[in-house]
């Protein structure tokens, strides 16, 4: 006699499902997927995070910093004014024709006013080795480019006589450019001016400027 024995489940059904162990091995398995999934998504959002910041910090950085330009500008003129011999409280007046970066061919304008280096606003202690007079300076001036706008600056510096008293003198100074017109509204920007004017008792006729800014600009 051919003996019986009953098959399990597994064999009995082609569509039953597996065994427990089979199952918990599935599930864990499952698990350890969706760790690793959710470990790696927290690491992928964080580095975004890092990476937006980092973007965000560098357009910070761009507003805040212009581009800063080099900028030269010559000029050429005349002068008149009460400081043919320099005396405190006098006005050296000067403007002419320009040649710039930025700013073309044009015309400029340039005022300085002396003050006093001693207490008694009447006199200078600062004098070179021929007894010519150094007086403290400041005042503004204009610069009108070839498309006729406008660039104005504040300047100061030191006037100072290069031989004795009543001759030509010279500017050594610095400037900054406060307002514009046009294309140059938002102007700013710093450096050196420097200028030499000869009038006085040696050159009596030609009254003639030279004028030189070196700096920088941005608009």
């Amino acid at each position: 006699m051919v003996g019986f024995y009953p098959l399990s489940n597994r064999e009995a059904s082609p569509y039953a499902g597996p065994e427990p162990v089979e199952r918990e091995i599935d599930r864990s398995t499952l698990e350890r997927r969706e760790m690793m999934n959710t470990h790696f998504l927290k690491k992928m959002l964080s580095r975004l995070l890092v990476i937006g910041a980092g973007l965000a910090l560098l357009g910070t950085a761009a507003i805040a910093s212009p581009v800063i330009l080099d900028w030269r500008v010559l000029g050429t003129g005349t002068v008149t004014g009460t400081c043919a011999a320099l005396t405190p409280g006098c006005t050296s007046i000067s403007n002419g024709t320009v040649l710039g970066q930025h700013l073309g061919s044009g015309s400029y304008t340039l005022t300085l006013t002396t003050g006093s280096d001693n207490s008694t606003s009447s006199g200078s202690d600062a004098k070179n080795s021929l007894l010519g007079l150094c007086f403290p300076a400041n005042g503004t001036g204009t610069l009108t480019g070839a498309n006729a706008n406008t660039i104005m600056f504040k300047t100061v510096g030191w006037l100072c006589e290069e031989e004795g008293a009543g001759s030509p003198y010279h500017y050594n100074g610095t400037y900054r450019n406060f307002m514009g017109t046009g294309e140059f509204a938002n102007v700013v920007g710093g450096g050196s001016l420097t200028a030499t004017f000869e009038t006085g008792a040696l050159f009596p006729a030609t009254n003639h400027t030279y004028m030189k800014i070196d700096g920088t600009i941005n608009f």
